[in-house]
C-alpha cells in the first residue's frame, strides 16, 4: 500500500501551501476591500515586474502546463461529462502571461498549475482509488489507455510545482529587493541593469548568499553620502543631467530642461519655477584646483536677458576664483554653487549616489 504522505495529491498538497494561500490571500484582500479592480491589477503588476526565470525555462514550463491541462481536459471531457469542464483547463493555462519579468508572475502561473495539477489528481486518485479485488474492464482500459503520457504530464507537473513552492521564499526576496531598488531615486544617468544582471542570476542558480549579498547592498544604500569623488565621475554631459536632476527634485520647481542649442550663451539647464520664475543655470565639470573665473559668471549674466529670466546660476565641481564671486555679487540675482556646496544640496536631496549600489562598492 502507498504511504498516504507519498501520494501526488499529498505532495502537490505540502508543495502547494502558503503558495495558493498566499495568492487566494492576496485576491480575498482585493475583494474585501471593495475594489475588484485591485485583482487584476495584481495580476498585471507580477507579470511585468522587473526580473524574471529565464526564457528557455518560461518555454519549457509552458510545455508542461500545456501537458497537463491537455491530460486534464480530456479525462476530465471523459469521467465528469456533468462538469461542462471541456476545453476550460487549456483556455486558463493560455490566458497565464509567462513573459512578466519578475519571479513573482510564478505566482499567477502556479494558480493556474494549482487548478490544473489538482483536478488530475483527483481524477486519477477517484477512479483509481477502487480495491484491486474490483474488476472494472472499462475503467481499465481507459486508465490504462492514458497512463503512460497521464503519468509523465503529472509527475512533471507535480515536480514543478514542487520546484515553484521551493523557490517561491527566494522570488519573494528577489522582489522586495527590486521594489526597494525603486524606491530610490538615482540620476537619471544612473544604469540598474548590473543589479538587476546580478539578481537574475543569483535567482536563477538558487544562490541564497548572491541574494542576501545584494539585500545587504540595497539596505545599506542610504547610509551612502554623496561626495566630491561624485562629482568628477560622471561624464560632462551626466554632470549637467545630475545638476538638472537635482533642481528638478525641488518641491517648488515647475519644469527643468536640459539645452542643446549652440547659440545658448553657455546656458545647460533651464528651470521654471512653480511661481512662475526662470532660472538659468551654467554647469562646469573641472577637478579640483581648476576654477571657475569671471567671464563664466558674466556669460550667464548675459544669459539672463537672453532667455529673458528672472535669475541666472554657475554650478561646478571645483570652486571659483575671487572676481568670480566679487562679479556674482554685483549682480541682482546670481547665484553661485561650488563643489562643497553643490554636495551638501545632494544630501539633502532625495537622491541616492550611483556608487550605493554599485557591486565595486
Amino acid at each position: 500500500m502507498t504511504d498516504a504522505q507519498d501520494t501526488p495529491g499529498a505532495r502537490l498538497e505540502r508543495a502547494l501551501g502558503t503558495v495558493a494561500d498566499d495568492w487566494l490571500a492576496s485576491v480575498a484582500d482585493a475583494a474585501d476591500d471593495g475594489a475588484p479592480a485591485a485583482i487584476a491589477e495584481r495580476a498585471s503588476t507580477l507579470a511585468r515586474a522587473e526580473l524574471l526565470p529565464d526564457e528557455e525555462y518560461r518555454r519549457e514550463f509552458r510545455r508542461e502546463l500545456d501537458a497537463v491541462a491537455t491530460a486534464v481536459d480530456d479525462l476530465a471531457t471523459e469521467r465528469l461529462p456533468d462538469a461542462r469542464l471541456a476545453g476550460a483547463l487549456p483556455a486558463a493555462v493560455d490566458a497565464v502571461d509567462l513573459d512578466g519579468d519578475s519571479p513573482a508572475a510564478r505566482l499567477v502561473v502556479v494558480a493556474g498549475a494549482t487548478a490544473a495539477v489538482g483536478l488530475l489528481v483527483a481524477v486519477r486518485e477517484r477512479y483509481e482509488a477502487a480495491p484491486e479485488s474490483v474488476a472494472d474492464p472499462a475503467r481499465e482500459a481507459a486508465v490504462s489507455a492514458a497512463s503512460g503520457s497521464y503519468d509523465r504530464a503529472l509527475d512533471r507537473s507535480v515536480a514543478s510545482v514542487e520546484a515553484l513552492a521551493e523557490a517561491l521564499p527566494l522570488a519573494r526576496r528577489v522582489d522586495r529587493l527590486t521594489a526597494a531598488v525603486a524606491s530610490f531615486r538615482l540620476p537619471t544617468y544612473a544604469e540598474l541593469d548590473g543589479l538587476k544582471r546580478d539578481a537574475r542570476k543569483a535567482f536563477a542558480a538558487t544562490d541564497e548568499r548572491g541574494i542576501a549579498r545584494l539585500e545587504s547592498r540595497v539596505e545599506a544604500a542610504d547610509e551612502v553620502a554623496w561626495g566630491a569623488p561624485d562629482l568628477i565621475e560622471p561624464t560632462p554631459e551626466e554632470f549637467e543631467d545630475l545638476v538638472a536632476d537635482l533642481w528638478r527634485s525641488a518641491a517648488d520647481i515647475g519644469d527643468v530642461a536640459r539645452t542643446r542649442r549652440s547659440d545658448d550663451g553657455g546656458v545647460d539647464v533651464v528651470v521654471q519655477f512653480a511661481d512662475g520664475r526662470t532660472e538659468v543655470i551654467q554647469v562646469k565639470q573641472f577637478a579640483a584646483g581648476n576654477t571657475v573665473g569671471r567671464p563664466t559668471v558674466q556669460q550667464t549674466e548675459g544669459a539672463v536677458s537672453q532667455f529673458d529670466a528672472d535669475a541666472g546660476a554657475v554650478v561646478t565641481s571645483s570652486s571659483f576664483t575671487d572676481p568670480a564671486r566679487s562679479a556674482a555679487a554685483a549682480y541682482d540675482a546670481m547665484r553661485l554653487f561650488d563643489g562643497e556646496r553643490l554636495v551638501r544640496a545632494l544630501r539633502e536631496s532625495p537622491l541616492v549616489p550611483p556608487r550605493a549600489l554599485s557591486p565595486d562598492r
